[in-house]
């Protein structure tokens, strides 16, 4: 892989542009996506304010996802690894989150409705949103882990790479 260079202070090969999109994925699907749980199943007597927190955070966690898989895709293509592979499926899965995130919002600004207690289309849309986010985050850890481990793989130089990537 070219995008290797050697970082002397630190004796090891490193690829900036996939170690910006590792971490930006990390923070994304194992923090903030923990935060987006937290704020939905914690903070319900605060409605409102965790309904923000949760479409602000949501928003960040689908654009870091988006362009820093499409950055990496316009560069190099789509590898047939199982990283990629797992990391189209949560991309596809973080626009149909972000998708039925919208139309849930709308629908409950509009009825002026909680989506659980209104028709059985709200309902639907809800568990499906719902449903698709803890896949998506389970999926997200073991992409984010597989990447980890791929890109450790990679650098003939640092193993040490491989243990970190499990933590």
């Amino acid at each position: 892989m070219c995008e290797f260079t050697l970082d002397e202070e630190m004796c090891l090969l490193r690829a900036k542009r996939f170690e910006i999109h590792g971490w930006l994925m990390f923070y994304s699907w194992f923090i903030a996506g923990y935060v987006i749980l937290f704020t939905k199943r914690y903070l319900k007597m605060y409605w409102f304010c965790a309904d923000i927190i949760h479409f602000i955070i949501g928003l960040l966690i689908v654009w870091f996802t988006v362009s820093t898989s499409t950055k990496i895709y316009m560069k190099h293509g789509l590898d047939t690894g199982i990283h990629s592979m797992m990391g189209v499926v949560v991309y596809l899965a973080s626009v149909a989150l972000l998708f039925s995130g919208i139309v849930i919002a709308v629908w409950v600004r509009f009825w002026k409705e909680p989506v659980w207690t209104a028709f059985l289309a709200n309902r639907t849309w809800a568990w499906v949103h719902r449903l698709i986010g803890y896949l998506t985050l389970a999926l997200g850890a073991a992409t984010i882990t597989s990447g980890g481990i791929n890109y450790a793989n990679k650098q003939a130089v640092n193993s040490r790479l491989i243990t970190w990537s499990w933590i």
